[in-house]
């Protein structure tokens, strides 16, 4: 290619512009001369190029057209690429064969599609796609049958992979089979897998001579069967962080039959033997009943409990920091559980020893003006608690949307409803946090914030604040809402 011209700019100048401009902007300045030409390509891919649908395939056929320009030198500076397309005429799916063949140096792999509908319109995509070596990262949006089985051919020593498990058949079924789970369909890549996140998947139990993941350091599983201890720690034996994600409308509507299944869970856990346990784990996340029947017996450092909600979560609660002692908690409750009064609050389970070794709280306490206190009674009893702990860091994320009321005759207009409504809208975050660092002299850091409908028109600095110090006598810094506003 001849220069068609010089840039009036130094080419550093024009590369650095190059740096920060859209595909269309480099591709034009692509034209103005040969070293911006050569140095286009790195730009354009810089970014996850996404490919998408479009009439008469034009978005892939141009996409497909400027890999294979310049002989294929441009190929080594694709290193990722998301897919969001299904069906392609003949000449486009001839050209993206060859394309996928060619990107021998492509690290992150994503499919938004179903990623079997794609390989039953085009099935030798899958045996482009396993021959790859180069992949680490992998996400499948949807996949069945024809993605399992590129799954098991795939040649990559994948390290990071997203897969959502989805079927014709029955999901539940897919798991009784030995080459129908991320166990043995990901065992090429035993020794580099480090994360699985994976959705509707249920690993009830593994087959004898299953793969072990040495490398595997964070599981996350999205389902609503509670998993095997000893199954995981067998195959995953060096896991770090494990997280459960939970579908609120599949959790069984009558109370009884849910913690019936938690205790049927718990027993069968509790009775595995205790070397098929971890020793400690990092991070653990998810609801409170399915992470006590896990029955887990290894120290847990950052223990965070989507949702503490009745009684019988309160129970479980107790029971994981004497099983788990953990070092930080996070913790989604009712402010009335902090209530002395009632049975198992949250006064007794942190008065217990195995909370002696908090230090970090984070506290997302939400409020229902059904309770029998007004929230300001509630947060003196939370001061209470909280502050007999040896914290060093502190969260308090309060929740009241329900005390807010509409103007009749206009909508726009918010006010306070009830005294708890009234307590919301002159809440002080400044002082509130001062409260809990006069009070506590290990706390260095605390952050409170109100999330209520009562102060949806106050300013941001208002409704979230930090204070950090480095020791009890120190100065203390205050950050309200993005601007910093001394102490």
């Amino acid at each position: 290619m001849q220069t068609r011209g010089n840039p009036r700019l130094p080419i550093d100048v024009m590369l650095e512009i190059m740096d920060v401009s859209p595909t269309p902007t480099v591709a034009t300045l692509m034209k103005t001369c040969r070293k911006l030409y050569h140095e286009g390509p790195k730009r354009i891919f810089a970014e996850c190029p996404h490919i998408e649908d479009s009439p008469g395939d034009a978005l892939l056929r141009s996409f497909c057209l400027f890999l294979l320009a310049e002989h294929g030198t441009r190929f080594p500076y694709l290193r990722k690429i998301r897919f969001d397309m299904v069906a392609q005429e003949e000449d486009v799916v001839a050209m993206l064969y060859d394309c996928i063949k060619k990107m021998t140096h492509l690290e992150v792999l994503i499919f938004d599609v179903d990623l079997d509908a794609l390989l039953d319109c085009h099935p030798k995509y899958a045996a482009a796609f396993s021959d790859l070596r180069t992949i680490k990262h992998l996400e499948v949006a949807a996949g069945g049958p024809d993605c399992f089985d590129m799954l098991k051919n795939m040649r990559s020593q994948l390290v990071n992979v997203e897969l959502q498990m989805w079927d014709t058949t029955n999901t539940r079924d897919l798991t009784l089979e030995q080459d129908l789970n991320p166990v043995t369909l990901l065992e090429h890549s035993s020794g580099t897998l480090e994360r699985l996140e994976c959705e509707r998947w249920y690993p009830i139990r593994f087959h004898s001579g299953n793969p072990r993941y040495p490398a595997m350091r964070r599981l996350t599983l999205d389902n609503e069967s509670v998993p095997s201890r000893a199954a995981l720690v067998q195959v995953y034996p060096n896991l770090t962080h494990l997280y459960f994600r939970w579908v609120d409308f599949e959790i069984p509507v009558d109370e009884d039959s849910w913690e019936v299944m938690l205790s049927e869970a718990f027993e069968a856990n509790s009775a595995t033997p205790s070397s098929l346990s971890w020793t400690e784990l990092e991070e653990v996340r998810g609801t409170t009943g399915i992470i006590w029947a896990l029955a887990l017996r290894c120290r847990v450092r950052r223990l965070d409990l989507s949702n503490v909600r009745n009684h019988g979560d309160r129970v479980m609660l107790s029971s994981l920091l004497r099983r788990t002692h953990p070092t930080h908690l996070g913790l989604a409750t009712a402010g009335a559980f902090f209530d002395e009064e009632i049975e198992d609050s949250m006064k007794q389970i942190f008065s217990q020893e195995a909370a002696s070794g908090l230090r970090s709280l984070d506290l997302r306490l939400d409020f229902d003006p059904d309770d029998l206190l007004e929230i300001s009674e509630y947060m003196e009893y939370v001061q209470y608690t909280v502050t007999q702990l040896q914290l060093e860091e502190l969260s308090l994320h309060i929740s009241g949307t329900h005390f807010a009321q509409y103007d009749q005759h206009d909508p726009n207009i918010v006010r306070p409803f009830g005294a708890s409504g009234v307590y919301l809208w002159d809440l002080d975050l400044r002082a509130l946090a001062n409260v809990f660092m006069d009070r506590m002299p290990t706390l260095k850091k605390i952050r409170a914030n109100v999330d209520t409908t009562v102060r949806i028109e106050f300013p941001v600095e208002l409704n979230d604040i930090l204070i950090t110090r480095t020791s009890a006598g120190a100065e203390r810094c205050v950050v309200m809402g993005k601007e910093d506003r001394g102490s």
